[in-house]
């Protein structure tokens, strides 16, 4: 059997560029004197990106715009779109942003007044023969939005169905995109979304593909009123795509656009939420339309009328209301090819990148018995009621994985509530109840958690240094609170007295019908409530740093290094936030993980590591001199690890993510197979190879072919390789057995998904073969975390930074979760994004062990 990977990505070249006449506009000249008067160096008291993408938001017709406007003068458009907006209206928008983020900031406030008005103009704008950044990034995939949303296009699906489909351009998340306008039909409502990136890879500079991404976007239709049901909204910024007659545009056009509006709950009762910024209400005040969000609350549905002279389309998110929309995550196989063969089609494209052949990898990895560190006794305490207590000791004795070694992850004493766990070396677990009812309550947000953190240190006794604590815990689901979500404070609380935390909701009995028998219905309701308490518990054990059984024999006589950067949002006041970034190493010796945090001086063990980060000196920006700090610290700490080692291989594992602020030399257009990403000659590097792991929106979707089937239709895994790139295919669960035919169109309640490409690149190897020994490693390492029994995106240790960052995170009373919504756009919905609630929905509904990626 012949199994061959390709890319949704085409050959980029002149002729397929969508030809469009555009526009032209440069920042006005007064302004650009005034900023320049304020800036301290080359920082400004104003983001002209931030007013660019403000801008795009509500007129997606801006395509892009440079950036470095104030310290390269005006040789560069600031703004390049496919229609002239309005001058006046877009004047006073720009002006009253400048204003509104001088007098943010109080050493700028005086300069607001100085905001005069200015005289816009638009002229022609041709593309240019070399095309920089701005041309390759923004115009190029902008034009080929714009044009894919011209006309009505017919999606053909299997059995001979033509879908027609109006796609409207729309910015969000800081890229253009093409979003099907929701179908006016009895079932659930989603959209169909088609990204278009102009992208190249790592040591293939010169190289330019179009990236076409596809996806689906689900909406909110269930009113949401004040007096009702205040707390279905959460409060998080939530999003609002409206299309309407819109005057600022010079040109007649049809709705081709959809503005995107923020708005979040309000602070003052009398409204359920408000508009983000000043901006927003300004948009609607100009277009003489008083509209407020309340109103898209109170009634979505009733703004999706075609003949309506306002249409509004709230996006759903996990994190912005409470309930589940009925149509569920994931398109199906025949949708997405379909719509790539559309695009395709529509543009013309042919020159799509080649198959690319398997590269073999193997076998997979075993649990049991599981590797500890070297500790001999855990102290297990479960936080919960007595009845559930006892059920979850009963189905903690029942864990059982393959037949290796017995199978059975725990096998009881001759003590009651003790167990030996199935490791080496032998560990023994005592199951300890704690009933207090107090570590859970709900918070007031006027106490926000520094008292609950208090109250745990006076009424929780401080853990026995010689043994391992850790506290699985009962708590009740987000949407149970009205006020606080406790979990952080109870996480923080507890790790100051000396206890590592997983948190799970209660044990699910109900009955709902699905199964032909009760006595069925009762086993999977069983087989439910053993998924979760295993994976608590696997959590548990994976962040104290127990790992798989045979992980340490793939890294014989190797050493496994893995860098990162985590970062939490503190509140500095009602008014200000800042973002904090800690630099982290992870070691894996074979024998045990261990973690060193910028500022300090000792290597820790894992469980000691999550528990104090006292000593840690996070940085408070992104600026250049914290970027060259992280290169210095990673540099030496490498060059410590090598000397400190003698002839032992060390692989370095870092996510392509750091490229964009702290490690420039993993940049695509830099980074090179044969060289280390480094700033200087490595003490000791022959030894030292580095891996780049890359999951942004750069790598490519793809499709398996299987040669004796002639079909795409399959969820194969595997490892294939494109000259010096290798592609990551991981496992799906078992329980999810979606057909392979299924369309989103026919079955919007089934969740469909399909596992991410991650994209693998060795560097500092001597040959090909070099470099697909350490391809293999990174692609058998993502079934390597203890907790999942198919692959997590990220491999074995580098998952282990989402540990790290959550008890960072808790660790300080001040932080707080990013503002804006995330999971409202999903693309390969088995991947990073992939919501809790829709776990917690396909955990019901298939009764079985599940452990997924995160």
């Amino acid at each position: 059997m012949a199994h061959y990977l390709q890319l949704n990505a085409f050959e980029l070249g002149e002729n397929t560029i969508p030809q469009i006449p555009l526009y032209q506009m440069e920042f006005p000249h007064e302004w650009t004197v005034l900023l320049k008067g304020i800036m301290d160096g080359y920082h400004s008291p104003v983001k002209l990106t931030d007013l660019r993408a403000k801008l795009q938001m509500l007129f997606p017709q801006i395509l892009g715009g440079y950036d470095n406007l104030l310290t390269e003068g005006q040789a560069y458009p600031w703004l390049i779109a496919t229609e002239p907006i309005q001058e006046v209206w877009l004047e006073r928008l720009t002006r009253n942003w400048l204003k509104n983020e001088l007098l943010k900031k109080q050493k700028y406030g005086a300069k607001a007044a100085e905001i005069s008005p200015v005289n816009l103009n638009w002229e022609r704008y041709n593309l240019p023969i070399q095309w920089d950044n701005c041309v390759r990034y923004q115009v190029i995939p902008g034009l080929f939005t714009h044009a894919f949303c011209q006309e009505i296009r017919y999606l053909n699906l299997p059995g001979g169905v033509d879908i027609p489909l109006k796609f409207v351009q729309v910015f969000y998340g800081k890229k253009h995109e093409c979003m099907s306008l929701p179908f006016l039909n009895n079932q659930p409502q989603f959209s169909y979304i088609i990204h278009f990136d102009v992208t190249n890879r790592g040591g293939e500079a010169d190289r330019l593909l179009l990236n076409v991404r596809i996806g689906m976007r689900r909406f909110h239709t269930a009113p949401v009123l004040a007096n009702e049901n205040p707390y279905e909204l959460l409060n998080k910024k939530g999003t609002l795509l409206l299309g309407m007659s819109n005057p600022f545009v010079l040109t007649d056009t049809s709705l081709t656009v959809l503005s995107t509006l923020k708005f979040r709950r309000a602070k003052d009762s009398s409204a359920l939420a408000q508009w983000v910024s000043a901006e927003e209400d300004l948009f609607f005040d100009v277009l003489k339309e008083n509209l407020s969000i309340d109103q898209f609350l109170a009634s979505p549905l009733s703004y999706w009328s075609e003949s309506g002279k306002v249409k509004g389309y709230l996006v759903h998110s996990s994190q912005v209301y409470q309930n589940e929309p009925d149509v569920k995550t994931g398109l199906g196989l025949p949708e997405r090819t379909a719509l790539l063969d559309l695009v395709s089609r529509t543009f013309n494209l042919k020159a799509r990148l080649d198959f690319l052949e398997k590269v073999s990898c193997g076998g997979r990895l075993k649990h049991l018995p599981i590797k500890a560190p070297e500790r001999t006794f855990i102290n297990l305490e479960l936080w919960m009621s007595p009845d559930m207590y006892k059920e979850c000791v009963e189905l903690l004795a029942q864990i059982q994985f393959d037949n290796s070694n017995g199978g059975r992850l725990l096998w009881p004493t001759d003590k009651p509530d003790e167990f030996i766990l199935n490791a080496n070396p032998e560990v023994v677990v005592a199951l300890q109840h704690r009933d207090d009812a107090f570590l859970t309550q709900e918070l007031d947000p006027e106490g926000l958690r520094e008292q609950r953190v208090s109250e745990i240190k006076k009424r929780v006794t401080v853990a026995e240094r010689d043994k391992l604590t850790l506290a699985l815990i009962e708590i009740g689901e987000k949407k149970s609170y009205k006020k606080l979500d406790p979990k952080a404070a109870v996480r923080s609380g507890l790790a100051k007295t000396g206890r590592m935390t997983q948190f799970m909701y209660k044990l699910n009995h109900e009955l709902n019908g699905r199964r032909r028998s009760k006595e069925d219905e009762e086993k999977s309701i069983m087989k439910t409530n053993l998924g979760i308490v295993t994976n608590a518990f696997l959590d548990l054990l994976a962040d104290a740093g127990f790992v798989r059984a045979n992980i340490p024999l793939i890294a014989e006589g190797e050493h496994i290094v893995v860098t990162g950067i985590i970062k939490r949002k503190v509140r500095l006041n009602s008014r200000r936030t800042n973002t904090e970034y800690l630099p982290v190493l992870l070691w894996f010796d074979g024998r045990e993980i261990k973690v060193k945090r910028l500022g300090e001086t000792l290597w820790l063990p894992m469980h000691k590591a999550l528990l104090d980060f006292s000593k840690t000196r996070p940085f408070d920006n992104m600026w250049k001199e914290s970027s060259q700090r992280f290169i210095n610290w990673l540099e030496q700490e490498i060059e410590s690890i090598l000397l400190s080692t003698s002839e032992v291989p060390i692989y370095l594992f870092a996510d392509a993510g750091l490229r964009q602020y702290w490690w420039k030399n993993l940049q695509n257009p830099i980074i090179t197979s044969r060289d280390l990403p480094f700033t200087k000659r490595i003490i000791d590097e022959e030894r030292l190879k580095f891996v780049r792991l890359n999951r942004t929106d750069d790598v490519p979707q793809y499709e398996i072919f299987d040669t004796n089937k002639n079909s795409s239709l399959n969820r194969y895994k595997g490892l294939f390789r494109d000259g010096e790139i290798y592609y990551s295919v991981g496992s799906k669960p078992d329980t999810i057995r979606a057909k392979l035919e299924i369309t989103k169109y026919n079955t919007p309640r089934e969740i469909i998904l399909k596992q991410q490409a991650v994209e693998i690149l060795p560097t500092g190897v001597k040959d090909q073969e070099e470099a697909a020994q350490l391809a293999q490693r990174a692609h058998l390492l993502r079934e390597g975390n203890l907790t999942y029994a198919r692959s997590t995106a990220q491999p074995f240790p580098l998952h282990l930074l989402k540990s790290l960052s959550k008890y960072w995170e808790a660790e300080n009373a001040r932080a707080i979760e990013d503002e804006d919504e995330q999971g409202n756009l999903e693309y390969d919905s088995y991947g990073n994004d992939f919501e809790e609630g829709i776990k917690s929905s396909i955990r019901r509904r298939c009764g079985q062990i599940l452990r997924f990626k995160r």
